[in-house]
């Protein structure tokens, strides 16, 4: 079947597939292909101030959107159609730089951190992170080889001056210094429990690990030092495969595979605080989570490109995104919150109290 012809609805389980589940470079590169010429082929409008307008072509298009973050006043794009990287203004969404040359090595970036001073992107298909200047867009580094233990990189996070990436294929996090990019350690021994991890995140001088295998498990681990600081079982804290993390500083909400509900931790001892179920809301397997303004927002790409907005102090169903996105994940600065739909190629900024739309972003 041509790619530009293949339904919506398989696009996602594909790209689930060949990234999540099977390290394949060629699968991967595959995927992007379909997924661009999908993007191609519907076209691209731009929403400014309440009003619609077919956007022109450039080459800073949002094409297969993969990653995003913010510093809080500049917003950096993962683009995996064009291979490239897109830096906004985040108070105006203003274009101001696109990164792009076969120089960078971008390829099916699945994860990118900044610091205000260098940003670093993680190449799951090429197995390599690449460092840039956040001032210029000039290339700093391109990291690869056996000795980074680059499988599959994914998650990618800036703590304590070391930068650490997740490799979703060797079960282990490469710790990097941040500021000349040189490999301090592999963290990978029995005691970590990277197994089958997928996601991480920074709570104060720490780092937390969720690990999808089995009913799975947290790790905390210092950034500072890379010793673990503790292993949260299974049991614990009423996981269930754990599939996305984040936090509020003060507790961390996991989504897991299966149970129907979230897992709130206590980020200073791990103990559990509560779980989480939502009526009318699917929370098996959600792809990502993003916590700002006293909401949690839960994007599950599987399920229909829902996203769920739930109130973190009660637990309880403020609002849902339904048949609006095609494959979103969700990304904070801890003051925006922003969707980022890869089939659809577009980023939504939405109102991190009200859930209106702010922006649609697609160059």
């Amino acid at each position: 079947m041509p790619a530009a012809r293949m339904p919506r609805r398989r696009l996602p389980r594909l790209y689930r597939r060949s990234v999540r589940r099977a390290p394949l470079k060629a699968t991967a590169r595959l995927t992007a292909a379909l997924c661009a010429a999908v993007a191609a082929s519907t076209g691209s409008v731009a929403f400014a101030a309440g009003h619609a307008r077919v956007a022109d072509r450039t080459s800073g298009e949002v094409s297969v959107p993969s990653a995003l973050f913010s510093t809080g006043t500049r917003v950096w794009i993962a683009n995996t159609g064009t291979s490239s990287v897109i830096e906004f203004n985040a108070s105006s969404g203003r274009e101001m730089r696109v990164v792009s040359g076969r120089k960078f090595r971008f390829d099916i970036s699945d994860g990118i951190a900044a610091d205000g001073y260098h940003v670093w992107v993680a190449n799951s298909a090429s197995g390599s992170v690449t460092e840039f200047s956040a001032r210029t867009g000039g290339l700093l580094h391109v990291l690869s080889g056996a000795k980074y233990r680059f499988g599959v990189p994914g998650a990618i996070v800036v703590a304590s001056h070391h930068v650490f990436v997740l490799d979703r294929r060797g079960g282990s996090v490469t710790e990097l210094n941040e500021a000349n990019a040189t490999l301090i350690k592999v963290l990978s021994a029995p005691s970590y429990h990277f197994t089958g991890a997928d996601a991480l995140v920074v709570v104060h001088n720490d780092v937390w690990a969720a690990d999808g295998a089995g009913r799975g498990s947290l790790t905390e681990f210092s950034a500072a030092t890379g010793k673990v600081v503790r292993v949260v079982p299974a049991q614990r804290a009423s996981l269930d495969g754990p599939t996305a993390i984040a936090t509020d500083g003060a507790r961390l909400w996991v989504a897991n595979a299966t149970g129907g509900h979230l897992s709130v931790v206590n980020a200073q001892d791990g103990s559990l605080l509560r779980t989480v179920a939502v009526r009318h809301a699917s929370l098996n397997g959600a792809g990502s989570l993003a916590v700002v303004a006293g909401r949690l927002w839960v994007a599950d790409p599987v399920h229909a490109g829902a996203v769920a907005v739930v109130r973190t102090a009660t637990g309880t169903l403020l609002r849902s995104f339904t048949k609006r996105f095609g494959y979103p994940s969700v990304f904070t600065d801890h003051v925006r919150v922003w969707v980022v739909d890869r089939t659809q190629s577009r980023i939504t900024e939405l109102n991190a109290v009200t859930g209106a739309t702010i922006r649609v972003i697609t160059h």
